[in-house]
């Protein structure tokens, strides 16, 4: 997770530095929580995402996916929750991406894989157990360090393997 540090504070109002890697913007927020950064914006402290809807009054949640094999999926459903695949028990956490990460994610984890299953989370309702971590290429993914449970997902489709390449839903967030 990235932090960014208070360059000024003046009574309640603190001025914060975003890092460059996502935008540089100086934010204002009024309280004693500073808020917590994401590739997206703010997350989960009652401030608004910076995001187009965020100029209209409403906060989108952010939505990250995990991709399952079908066996993975169904023993989810079953149990009601999982520590994930097996990369994630190795790894002591479970592995998501975001909409832009998912697609590399699948060709460089799940060449020519076919009977995949992506699953939708919303990112806040995952609390502090997700955290943001730089992983391939210097990108931040969200990594859940406890068990998912099956209420937490909103939606999962298949992903069907059409001439070696992973069909993704053009919905996506």
């Amino acid at each position: 997770m990235v932090r960014s540090k208070p360059v000024a504070v003046k009574g309640e109002k603190q001025l914060f530095r975003v890092p460059l890697r996502y935008f540089w913007a100086d934010l204002h927020f009024f309280g004693t929580q500073a808020p917590r950064i994401t590739p997206t914006g703010l997350s989960s402290t009652g401030c608004f995402g910076l995001d187009s809807s965020a100029a209209t009054g409403h906060q989108s949640p952010m939505l990250i996916y995990k991709i399952f094999r079908a066996d993975e999926w169904s023993a989810l459903q079953s149990q009601g929750e999982t520590l994930g695949a097996p990369i994630d028990l190795s790894d002591g956490f479970i592995h998501f991406s975001t909409a832009t990460q998912a697609a590399e994610t699948a060709a460089k984890h799940f060449a020519n894989v076919d009977g995949l299953f992506l699953l939708a989370v919303k990112a806040e309702s995952l609390g502090e157990a997700l955290k943001w971590e730089v992983s391939r290429g210097g990108a931040d993914f969200p990594h859940l360090y406890r068990k998912l449970l099956l209420s937490e997902v909103l939606w999962s489709k298949p992903l069907p393997l059409v001439n070696g390449v992973h069909q993704f839903p053009k919905d996506m967030a």
